[in-house]
C-alpha cells in the first residue's frame, strides 16, 4: 500500500464523529441568550448569597464613615436597608435560573459543565 493510500485510509478513520464530538459541536450552537442567562443567573447567585450581605455588614460597622456627616446617613440609610431579604430575592432568582437551564439543556453536560457547573461552583 502507498504512503498516499494510508494517509486517505486515516483521514477517513479520523473524520467519523464520536458522540462526544457531536455534543461539543452542539455546544457551541446553543442560542447566544442561554449563555447570558446563565452568566446572569450566576451573578445573582454569588451577589445574594457572598458579596451584598458582607458589603453592608462591614460598611454598618465602619468607624471612617461615622467620622463624617455624610458617613453617618449612609450607616443609618444601610442599617436600615432590608439586606436579607433582598439578597435571598436575588440569590433564590440565581439558582432557580440555574436549575431551569439545568433541565433545559440536560442532555447537552459539555453545555452544562462549561457554562452552569463551573460559574456556579466558582462563584459559590
Amino acid at each position: 500500500m502507498s504512503e498516499a493510500g494510508k494517509k486517505e485510509e486515516c483521514s477517513t478513520d479520523n473524520e467519523t464523529p464520536t458522540p462526544y464530538m457531536e455534543m461539543c459541536t452542539q455546544a457551541n450552537k446553543v442560542p447566544i441568550v442561554d449563555n447570558m442567562l446563565a452568566a446572569l443567573f450566576s451573578w445573582l447567585t454569588l451577589a445574594g448569597f457572598v458579596v451584598l450581605p458582607a458589603t453592608f455588614t462591614s460598611l454598618k460597622h465602619s468607624t471612617t464613615l461615622s467620622s463624617s456627616k455624610g458617613g453617618e446617613i449612609v450607616q443609618k440609610t444601610v442599617q436600615n436597608l432590608p439586606l436579607l431579604p433582598m439578597a435571598g430575592v436575588m440569590c433564590g432568582i440565581g439558582i432557580v435560573g440555574t436549575c431551569w437551564l439545568w433541565k433545559k439543556w440536560r442532555k447537552e453536560y459539555v453545555w452544562l459543565t462549561g457554562q452552569i457547573f463551573l460559574w456556579v461552583f466558582t462563584a459559590v
